[in-house]
């Protein structure tokens, strides 16, 4: 008779970038390629997989991708590590991305890179051959997967008609990251930086007959965001951890990202749009973290 074993999914800190508690992270580094994990194992129907708590925000994301995709897993309280019998450590995929700043095809962007290149093992491991193209064909793959699922099996439904412009608009700070807080990385959403006028700008855009709609991604389920993400024609954001969502975009969509020109952080926004195939553009701002859309030049917006 086949034994159960249990497996628990952790999230690799041996080298310090981001916080598996916040979305860009959380799910690049650790939700989603967990997943293929899961999907990709041949013996799958034999293991119990538990999930890392990564705070109340994630974790409710957690719990309704597991449902989503049908795989026998969980989060597992803190305290009950000692039953796990075999740990797994996730592949970082947001690390990944960066492959081209860490192995020096592109320029260095921040202090961040400087800390991956020193790490051999990682600059070995981002050499093998066909690197990209093999990372790419996991992440379309689960995509893939994910996409059929929401399509066949979810009774969701939008108010938006097919191919929107979408603006995302950052969701305001839970308590959880505040600075009294229990996240380990205080501050999220609109406490770090937004877009304003947003409202104004769409309904300018309307009234030119314009298909376009704010999207609030943080307020809504991970269905209802992969959902409304794979129906838009484009997304317009500051840069942030909306841009996740990236992966449910269809081939040839348009990406355009609003970014400080303070800001420094490497470019793994663009880098997932390259490799999902989408059509990306940067808009700098000199308006610091909170720019009005009304100052921005996206008269040519079509």
């Amino acid at each position: 008779m086949d034994v159960e074993r249990r497996r628990l999914l952790i999230f690799d800190t041996r080298i310090s970038y981001g916080s598996k508690e916040h979305f860009f992270h959380f799910m690049w580094g650790y939700l989603l390629p967990a997943i293929s994990f899961i999907l990709n194992q041949a013996d799958k129907g034999r293991n119990r997989y538990y999930f890392e708590s990564c705070g109340p925000v994630m974790d409710r994301l957690t719990k309704e991708m597991i449902d989503l995709v049908e795989i026998d897993a969980s989060i597992l309280a803190n305290q009950n590590v000692e039953f796990i019998q075999e740990p797994c450590v996730v592949p970082r995929w947001d690390i990944h991305l960066l492959r081209d700043y860490i192995l020096g095809f592109d320029k260095d962007v921040s202090n961040h890179i400087a800390k991956f290149k020193s790490d051999s093992d990682l600059v070995v491991y981002l050499s093998t051959s066909n690197f990209t193209d093999k990372l790419r064909g996991q992440i379309i793959e689960l995509r893939d997967i994910i996409i059929s699922g929401i399509m066949n099996k979810s009774n969701l439904t939008t108010e938006m008609i097919n191919d929107p412009w979408l603006v995302l608009r950052r969701s305001e700070q839970p308590d959880y990251y505040a600075i009294e807080g229990k996240a380990e990385n205080k501050g999220y959403g609109m406490s770090r930086r937004g877009l304003k006028d947003i409202d104004i700008f769409v309904n300018k855009k309307k009234g030119l007959g314009l298909n376009i709609t704010a999207y609030e991604s943080g307020i809504h389920t991970i269905a209802h965001q992969i959902h409304t993400f794979n129906q838009a024609k484009g997304i317009i954001g500051i840069k942030g951890a909306e841009f996740a969502n990236l992966i449910w975009m269809r081939e040839n969509s348009r990406v355009i990202q609003i970014r400080p020109n303070s800001m420094r952080t490497p470019n793994v926004q663009f880098k997932l749009a390259t490799l999902l195939n989408l059509n990306f553009i940067e808009v700098i701002t000199e308006e610091g973290n909170f720019p009005s859309m009304s100052n921005l030049n996206l008269d040519w917006l079509t």
